[in-house]
């Protein structure tokens, strides 16, 4: 036992920090305390020494409980080779497997990989383009909102990006920042939103910044209570906009607020 805890103190940090950090998303802490307790114990046959982090936008890999259609659930892994809040493709999956010989075996696997594909930072935050997706329904008019906003949009760093379907594409689950158009008057599109946010309250979709644009329209009354109903549950990561949406002054604001 004082073998274990001895090889666990005697860490070089800088391996420490040269090795790959994992988020967990949707994963019971239970799960996530047995991760670094093996990753611990079998440090010395691990080839990299992997960490833990809250920080998405730091993490390298991504472990995500699933639900299976046999009632079996599994943690998957994703490995990115770029910050996974910004929804890159992921380079390889691994199914975690808490087996000592299969879970040495993957790590060391998915450790050669990150290895092989990990490339230094980028420092310079103001060459990176901003990407903002924009969806909700009725979906023509989440369209039309945003080649509008790409038509009056000056910063060449900006870029918004329409999406059908944001609610039932489950092969999104991270977002940076995304604009949703709700239309007050479509109790579809009302309800679009919620299902939104029952995404994001089961952790099935993390929305770093979440802009909801309801349509100004004729009926304010219907618009302005819609307002308050949604202002008053959203959290410090959600801004509401009642938005005239013909009106190019209003937009440019709204482009100059989110830039």
């Amino acid at each position: 036992m004082n073998n274990v805890i001895n090889l666990f103190f005697n860490n070089d940090e800088s391996a420490m920090k040269a090795g790959p950090k994992i988020y967990f998303r949707g994963v019971n802490r239970i799960h996530i305390n047995r991760f670094k307790a093996y990753t611990h114990i079998l440090s010395n046959r691990l080839n990299h020494l992997w960490q833990v982090t809250d920080n998405i936008s730091e993490a390298n890999a991504v472990a995500t409980y699933l639900e299976q259609d046999n009632d079996k659930s599994v943690i998957c892994l994703s490995l990115y080779d770029s910050a996974p809040n910004l929804n890159p493709p992921a380079i390889d999956y691994y199914e975690l497997n808490f087996d000592e010989k299969s879970l040495i075996k993957q790590l060391n696997q998915a450790g050669r990989k990150f290895s092989l594909s990990n490339t230094p930072q980028v420092t310079d935050q103001t060459n990176l383009t901003k990407k903002i997706r924009v969806s909700g329904l009725p979906v023509k008019a989440s369209e039309t909102l945003c080649q509008k906003l790409n038509q009056l949009n000056t910063n060449n760093r900006l870029y918004f990006k329409h999406v059908v379907d944001a609610i039932n594409d489950e092969s999104t689950i991270f977002i940076n920042h995304m604009v949703f158009v709700v239309e007050p008057n479509d109790p579809e599109s009302v309800n679009a939103f919620y299902a939104l946010e029952q995404l994001r309250e089961q952790d099935d979709l993390t929305v770093d910044q979440l802009s909801v644009i309801l349509i100004k329209n004729q009926n304010s009354e219907v618009c302005e209570n819609l307002f308050d109903e949604i202002y008053d549950r959203c959290d410090e990561s959600t801004q509401v906009i009642l938005l005239d949406v013909t009106e190019d002054n209003d937009l440019k604001t709204f482009i100059s607020y989110v830039e």
